[in-house]
C-alpha cells in the first residue's frame, strides 16, 4: 500500500474518531440540560442532591454512549488503518531494504515473561506489569532474527499509594547462529551503566575489562569465562557506535552462537497513530528500521 492510500484510511479513521467525540460531547450537554431542567421543578430533592444525581447518571450514560460510539463508529475504521499500516506498509518497507528476508509478523504475539527473563538482557520486573507484542521473525542477511516489543515494570509505593513504575520499554532482538559467535561456548552480558544499577540478575561470574577506555567507561561486562570472549576490537567499536545513536541505553547478551540486543527507547517499529499524518510516521518508522539494521550489522 502506498502513502496516499494509507493516508486516506488514516483520515477516515480519524474522522470517525472526531465524529464520535462530537456526538459524545453533545450527549453530555443534552443530558445535563435535561436532568438539570427537571431538577429545577423537583421539590423532593435539594439542589445539591439533584445536582449530584445528575452528574452520576450523566457519567454512567456517557460511558455507555461512548462505548457504543466506539463499537459503531471508531473500531472498524481504526483497526482497518492499523492493520494496513503494520502489515501492508511497514513490512514491504522492510523488504525494500534488501537485507530483510522471509518476514513473518504476529501483531498480538510476543515472547512470554519467562522467555524474556531467560535472555537476561532486561529487568523483567513483575508479571502483572509485563507485556510483549508485535513479534517479527525472519532473516537479516543469512542470520535468523526475532524481534518483539517488550514493556516491563514494577509496583512501587509512595506513602500509602501504590504506583506502577516502568523499567524497560523497547525492542528486544535475538539473532541466532551468528557466524562470528560459532566458536563461543559461554555467556556474556554487557550492560549500559545507565541501566545496570537496577538490574539484579548478574549470573555470569566474572567482571571483564576490555581495555577500551570508552567502552569500559560506558558498559559493565559480565562473563561466565574470563578467557572466552566474543568481544573483538571491531565489535566493540560497532557496539559503541550503535549505543550512541539507538536509544537511552542498550544492553547485550551473548549466549553461545546467539546474540540478544535490547534498546530502551520511547517508540517501536509498529507504533501507529490515527491523529498523525502518515508522512510524519513514516519518517519515524524509517529511523526504527535503521536501528534494527544497525543491530544486524553488528554481527555481519
Amino acid at each position: 500500500m502506498d502513502d496516499k492510500g494509507l493516508e486516506i484510511l488514516r483520515k477516515k479513521a480519524y474522522g470517525q474518531y472526531k465524529k464520535a467525540m462530537f456526538l459524545c460531547g453533545c450527549f453530555i450537554l443534552a443530558s445535563l440540560m435535561m436532568f438539570g431542567r427537571h431538577g429545577i421543578h423537583n421539590e423532593d430533592y435539594t439542589l445539591f442532591e439533584w445536582g449530584l444525581f445528575t452528574l452520576i447518571i450523566t457519567a454512567l450514560l456517557t460511558v455507555i454512549f461512548c462505548c457504543l460510539c466506539y463499537l459503531l463508529l471508531i473500531r472498524r475504521a481504526q483497526e482497518g488503518f492499523i492493520r494496513a499500516y503494520k502489515e501492508q506498509y511497514v513490512l514491504p518497507l522492510l523488504m525494500e531494504n534488501g537485507r530483510f528476508q522471509t518476514l513473518e509478523y504476529f501483531p498480538e504475539s510476543g515472547l512470554g515473561y519467562d522467555e524474556v527473563a531467560g535472555l537476561h538482557v532486561v529487568d523483567c520486573g513483575v508479571k502483572n506489569h509485563f507485556s510483549s507484542t508485535d513479534l517479527l521473525t525472519g532473516y537479516y542477511g543469512d542470520i535468523r532474527f526475532l524481534l518483539c516489543n517488550v514493556n516491563t515494570g514494577r509496583t512501587g509505593k509512595v506513602g500509602k499509594i501504590y504506583t506502577s513504575d516502568s523499567i524497560f520499554h523497547g525492542p528486544v532482538i535475538r539473532f541466532d547462529n551468528v557466524p562470528a559467535l560459532l566458536g563461543f561456548q559461554g555467556t556474556m552480558r554487557v550492560f549500559d551503566n545507565k541501566y545496570v544499577a537496577g538490574f539484579k540478575d548478574r549470573l555470569s561470574a566474572y567482571e571483564i575489562k576490555t581495555g577500551n577506555p570508552g567502552f569500559d567507561g560506558r558498559f559493565q561486562v559480565y562473563a561466565s569465562d574470563e578467557d572466552d570472549t566474543p568481544l573483538t576490537p571491531a565489535l566493540i567499536e560497532k557496539m559503541k557506535a550503535f549505543a550512541d545513536k539507538s536509544g537511552k541505553w542498550v544492553s547485550f547478551t551473548f549466549s553461545e552462537s546467539s546474540a540478544i540486543v535490547a534498546v530502551h527507547r520511547p517508540r517501536n517499529l509498529f507504533d501507529v497513530f490515527v491523529d498523525k499524518p502518515v508522512s510524519g510516521q513514516k519518517a519515524e518508522m524509517l529511523k526504527d528500521i535503521g536501528m534494527i539494521q544497525s543491530a544486524g550489522e553488528l554481527f555481519t
